[in-house]
């Protein structure tokens, strides 16, 4: 999630069944909660600034801890206009069907299966009304403007993109659905789209379509029409402050136009103060179960370019105690980023059809 985009709310409960962090998710499950995770982040509204005004740290890097200069390279990220960010693993399809055979033996997956997962790619970029910083942000409707995509290689599976307060969909349902495991309700819907809802029909033939920022969030409220509490963006980015000064030991491993940083943390203990620390932001935090993680240290490496953090990278191989594998997860950040436009031609949706279809699309994924 872009640093300073406050979590979407919900009404939703928490599942009274923990969530089992680190286990096996199918491919079909894996690309429905990515898509989900994407398109939260998108309308929770981005920028809010945090405790020290989103301002760029321009002292030398040498004269403060390494903690310090990554809590300043995080804040500075939002003293941007724009934002890039895309996250990818760093490995081949046999790299991920080791991992996950190592954290499961149990796994049941192909080759081209994991050829795939190893190919797709989330990306995201944020942009603020000319002339303002991503930290003077309060949200998406406040004239800022965001992009998501999930890709597969070069071939773009979903984008969700919101300008002006609207947001926009597009999406390749056949090889969506297909990944989903629903290779036959494409042909069913391919077949019928002429007795489809236009917005409907737009989508099964990969055009965009829109719907009003405003209904998406009622959707996700349920009858509640209430919005994100005001300061929630602030309190997204304090929470990710703490974390990074919380449990966790960072050293500077390199200095110069990039400084590199190791950031130390147990895992068992981390993956708690995430649960806890997001509790109350994000839904279904608390419900996460880490007992079952190691109790290891496990580190994470970062680079700050020019004040700002560049990237993350964080080997996925550590989780796993009972074999020897590498599975790096990158995610790259850049403070910079085109103009993010509206789609021409898009069809408008219906909410309560769009509601009905998304309730359904959920019990199936």
């Amino acid at each position: 999630m872009p640093p300073g985009c406050s979590p979407l709310r919900s009404n939703v409960q928490a599942s009274p069944n923990p969530i089992v962090v680190g286990k096996y998710m199918p491919r079909r499950t894996a690309l429905a909660a990515v898509a989900l995770t994407a398109a939260a982040g998108l309308l929770a509204g981005c920028g809010g600034g945090s405790s020290a005004g989103g301002s760029t740290n321009t002292a030398d890097s040498s004269s403060q801890s390494g903690q310090a200069e990554l809590v300043n390279s995080v804040q500075a990220l939002t003293a941007a206009s724009t934002l890039t960010g895309t996250m990818h693993l760093e490995g081949s399809g046999h790299d991920v069907l080791a991992f996950l055979k190592a954290r499961d033996p149990s796994v049941h997956l192909t080759a081209t299966e994991a050829a795939v997962i190893s190919r797709l790619t989330a990306s995201f970029e944020v942009a603020a009304p000319n002339g303002e910083k991503l930290s003077q942000l309060t949200g998406i409707s406040d004239g800022g403007s965001a992009n998501i995509a999930v890709a597969d290689g070069s071939k773009k599976l979903v984008t969700i993109r919101a300008v002006k307060g609207t947001l926009y969909l597009q999406a390749d349902l056949k090889d969506v659905l297909n990944d989903l495991g629903r290779a036959s309700t494409f042909r069913t819907l391919s077949a019928s789209s002429s007795q489809l809802p236009s917005f409907l029909a737009a989508l099964v033939k990969g055009e965009w379509v829109s719907l009003p920022i405003a209904e998406v969030k009622q959707l996700s409220h349920g009858s509640s029409t209430a919005s994100a509490a005001p300061g929630a963006s602030h309190a997204f980015l304090a929470a990710i402050e703490g974390l990074l000064t919380k449990d966790v030991t960072v050293v500077r491993t390199g200095s110069g136009i990039t400084d590199r940083l190791a950031l130390t943390a147990n895992l068992r203990s981390l993956a708690g103060d995430v649960a806890s620390t997001f509790a109350t932001l994000v839904p279904g935090a608390a419900s996460l179960d880490v007992s079952h993680l190691p109790d290891k240290a496990v580190t994470l490496d970062a680079t700050i370019t020019h004040g700002s953090l560049s990237t993350l990278r964080f080997d996925l191989g550590q989780i796993v105690t009972t074999a020897d594998v590498t599975l790096p997860l990158d995610l790259s950040l850049t403070p910079t980023g085109g103009k993010i436009a509206a789609p021409a031609g898009a069809t408008a949706a219906d909410a309560s059809t769009l509601a009905s279809l998304l309730g359904a699309f959920g019990g199936a994924a």
